[in-house]
């Protein structure tokens, strides 16, 4: 009986690994692919009529999506504005001008979010719209994170059975705002 339970947990331990390899094996990790908007603020969709203070206005968000081109992991660092890319952050000496053309690109792929959000003014005209983000990403393996670079948001990276999950949410040099959104990966 002893040798049977060590045989199935050893069957159940080898496909376990198999499930996870292609999360494990160097060269191998990815977060490319599709992935559906599932939550705003941790609240299922559709969510939260945000106000426009000057306006009055109110957006809820109806439903999203986010491509993920293929990009390798890269480190992140620790800078005043908070974690940032690798590929992001330069060294310039002291009293260098610097233009935007000698910038450097960072991130290593390209994305595309777009949010369907309905937007109900005071008088009550309603309009529903695609908002579209596109620009670079960068994500790193070894500290869970995601950083669209061109819009700018940062979050978590969760890798699970059946695909990965993020969260990400606009930043700024004063840390955090706005709305944070949940995808989960399309099979």
């Amino acid at each position: 009986m002893k040798r049977r339970i060590a045989q199935y947990a050893g069957v159940l331990m080898l496909s376990s690994l198999a499930a996870c390899s292609s999360w494990l094996e160097p060269g191998a990790r990815s977060i490319a692919g599709e992935y559906q908007l599932a939550t705003v603020d941790g609240k299922a969709l559709p969510c939260c009529a945000v106000p426009d203070s000057a306006t009055g206005a109110t957006t809820t968000t109806l439903s999203g999506t986010l491509a993920l081109g293929d990009a390798a992991p890269e480190a992140f660092v620790e800078t005043p504005a908070g974690m940032y890319p690798g590929s992001c952050v330069h060294e310039v000496p002291s009293g260098t001008t610097v233009t935007s053309s000698a910038i450097p690109r960072c991130g290593d792929g390209d994305f595309t979010l777009t949010l369907v959000q309905r937007t109900q003014s005071p008088d009550g005209a309603i309009v529903t719209a695609n908002v579209v983000y596109t620009g670079r990403y960068a994500w790193s393996d070894k500290d869970s994170l995601i950083k669209l670079v061109d819009v700018p948001m940062l979050g978590s990276v969760s890798p699970r059975s059946g695909g990965s999950q993020l969260e990400i949410q606009r930043v700024n040099v004063e840390g955090q705002y706005g709305e944070t959104y949940g995808f989960a990966q399309v099979p």
